[in-house]
């Protein structure tokens, strides 16, 4: 059984490329590729975030589940695993 292929563009797309000349296909390419960095720089913050939200809950629930610590404690915990989170972001965004 042959698996039909899915293409990226259509068919009136490619023969409207296939006629560009050397500055109109740069032009294109450096459009396609600024598109597709701006849909994965989405996605990764997207999944980011879906991450970040599963490791705090799994640090509030080490942190409930542990005998001796209790809600001041968790809270004062919380407060400065998020600030250092916020800094280390930072200092990683500027290197």
């Amino acid at each position: 059984m042959v698996v039909a292929k899915t293409y990226i563009i259509t068919r009136e797309q490619y023969k409207k490329i296939k006629k560009y000349d050397h500055a109109q296909m740069d032009s294109w390419i450096r459009n396609f590729a600024k598109n597709l960095n701006d849909d994965n720089s989405e996605s990764n913050s997207k999944l980011m975030k879906e991450i970040e939200d599963i490791h705090n809950i799994c640090i509030l629930q080490a942190l409930e589940n542990t005998k001796g610590i209790g809600e001041k404690i968790r809270v004062s915990f919380l407060n400065n695993y998020n600030a250092a989170v916020i800094e280390n972001t930072k200092s990683n965004e500027n290197n």
